[in-house]
């Protein structure tokens, strides 16, 4: 078996200075753009919610990019060594009208 490097990470010497706000913008755009390309489909499509800061922001975006309806999906784990997210996730689907209670 040969060991080769397929990447290379660089990055210019002269990079693209930004203000903070500019920025903010810029980084919102890249990631509306990226949900809206996955959000490409001829299935319905459904999120994994676990209630944090990601799932949840990543689900904000995607609702604004459709019309459809979308499902959200919850794995919980019970047991003193886990966090229970459950919650969190309830409150996001609930906040967004995007999952059933149960």
């Amino acid at each position: 078996m040969a060991l080769r490097q397929y990447w290379d990470l660089r990055f210019p010497a002269q990079g693209e200075r930004l203000s903070f706000p500019a920025a903010r913008e810029k980084l919102l755009h890249l990631l509306k753009e990226t949900v809206k390309l996955h959000m490409i489909s001829d299935v319905p499509v459904g999120f994994l919610l676990s209630g944090g800061v990601d799932s949840t922001a990543m689900l904000s975006l995607a609702l604004d990019q459709t019309d459809q309806e979308l499902s959200t999906f919850t794995i919980g784990f019970e047991g003193e060594h886990f966090a229970d997210e459950r919650p969190y996730a309830r409150m996001a689907a609930e906040r967004f009208g995007t999952g059933t209670s149960k």
